[in-house]
């Protein structure tokens, strides 16, 4: 199992105006995708599939479950 905080900086269209997104979320990876993933240097572009889900069944703070990711070459 793999926990980490990643940060994402975009922007995004709403309603016909772009938004401008900079923010930072927890996620978690287990099985061999952590594995895997606790090996990406920090500070790597990846791009990631999976879906959002509760800490705990009492939690309202949510975090991304990693299901899948590949690293987003720099060239």
């Amino acid at each position: 199992m793999t926990e980490a905080k990643f940060a994402h900086c975009g922007s995004s269209m709403e309603a016909g105006i772009e938004r401008q997104l900079d923010f930072e979320f927890a996620a978690i990876a287990v099985g061999a995708t952590g594995e895997t993933l606790a090996r990406v240097p920090l500070g790597a572009d990846v791009e990631i599939d999976g879906f959002v889900a509760p800490t705990s069944k009492r939690s309202q703070r949510l975090r991304v479950h990693i299901t899948d990711y590949h690293e987003i070459s720099g060239d």
